[in-house]
């Protein structure tokens, strides 16, 4: 009898081990996937820089570098496709951009739909870059209806309750307000609109710093009461850290 038993157990033990062995090449491979994505991502991200850089859309340099863009982005679609391997909305913002870039566009809404879905769990700023991403992709193929509905709601999610996240509502209207004069013109009642809310909301700045940093994204220049304010402010919060206090306290 007790000869029996021992088989069993011995065997059942050779079975755990080879199952734990599978589990472990199982994830051995999801992290070195995971690995080679967050690499793939970066080098993206690096080549979509040097386009920008480059300041045209021809010649042999463009068409390299798509060249390499088309096949790490395939990459990591692939990976994406073969594996359940977690990525950060941003990551898979980069991906959906090269994908489209390349000339991948359903397979790049399709990446754009999982950069939304991964940004709800990461907080309101990250979901108002992912909406605003899929937007602009949708502009990019004359759905202007939809990019509109996808921006009025990715606003919806900042409460605009703080400088902070007025900041990331004024750069979606700039944002927006540019896809639209490209496609109903900058004379359009859409532009318009938008340029009306953009005041608003520089209206609702309430510090000297943020409204700086808004003007600088405008592009606008301060005015000589502006400057004399936020450097007043700078000087306060320097003696304030060297643990001075000011000359009215």
């Amino acid at each position: 009898m007790e000869l029996p038993l021992l088989s069993f157990g011995i065997s059942f033990a050779a079975l755990l081990v080879a199952a734990y062995g599978i589990l472990e090449r199982h994830q051995g491979a999801r992290r070195a996937d995971r690995l080679r994505l967050t690499v793939i991502t970066g080098e993206l991200a690096e080549l979509r820089e040097e386009l920008v850089k480059a300041e045209t859309r021809t010649g042999d340099f463009v068409e390299i570098v798509h060249s390499r863009m088309e096949v790490l982005a395939q990459q990591a679609l692939s990976l994406m496709q073969a594996h359940e391997v977690s990525l950060t909305s941003a990551e898979l913002r980069v991906i959906a951009t090269a994908l489209e870039e390349t000339g991948f566009n359903d397979a790049s809404e399709g990446v754009w739909g999982f950069a939304s879905e991964a940004a709800r769990s990461e907080g309101k700023q990250q979901l108002v870059h992912a909406n605003r991403g899929h937007a602009y992709f949708l502009f990019r193929r004359f759905r202007e209806l939809e990019a509109r509905t996808l921006l009025e709601a990715a606003l919806s999610q900042v409460d605009a309750s703080s400088d902070d996240e007025r900041l990331v509502t004024l750069q979606t209207l700039t944002h927006w307000r540019v896809w639209e004069a490209e496609i109903v013109g900058p004379e359009s009642r859409e532009v318009a609109d938008l340029s009306e809310r953009i005041d608003r909301v520089l209206q609702e700045f309430t510090t000297a710093r943020s409204r700086a940093m808004a003007h600088a994204f405008l592009g606008i220049e301060p005015t000589t009461e502006e400057s004399r304010q936020r450097d007043a402010s700078c000087h306060q919060a320097e003696l304030q850290g060297a643990g001075v206090d000011s000359p009215g306290d």
